[in-house]
């Protein structure tokens, strides 16, 4: 019990570490901060990518889309397989959780016995 709380600590501790920036002291020398203009990046970014899907992208063919997906439906399939395996792992879970809870019983009366 004592080795997983400090486990948990230095586990916490060093989350926690990670997420807080360096600190600087105020000798060290600290590089000037640069300033970005996020309206500019963004719109550089969105030409970008304008112009490489305009430039790859085919011009779409109704007729040649027709032909590869000829019909609907699927959808009551796939809801029923979903819903098929998504009863099988609630019932898999229910499973287990039950044997763990009968061996943790088990073992809890075997060792009130040795006592």
């Amino acid at each position: 019990m004592i080795i997983s709380r400090s486990v948990s600590v230095a586990l916490i501790a060093s989350m926690l570490v990670a997420g807080v920036p360096n600190i600087s002291w105020a000798g060290d020398d600290v590089a000037p901060q640069t300033t970005v203009n996020l309206r500019a990046a963004i719109d550089r970014a969105a030409a970008q990518s304008v112009t490489k899907s305009v430039a790859t992208t085919p011009l779409s063919k109704p007729a040649a889309r027709a032909r590869q997906n000829p019909g609907g439906g699927g959808g009551s399939s796939a809801m029923i397989w979903t819903l098929v395996g998504t009863i099988g792992g609630l019932a898999a879970t229910y499973f287990v959780v039950k044997e763990m809870q009968k061996q943790t019983d088990e073992l809890t009366a075997a060792a009130q016995q040795q006592r």
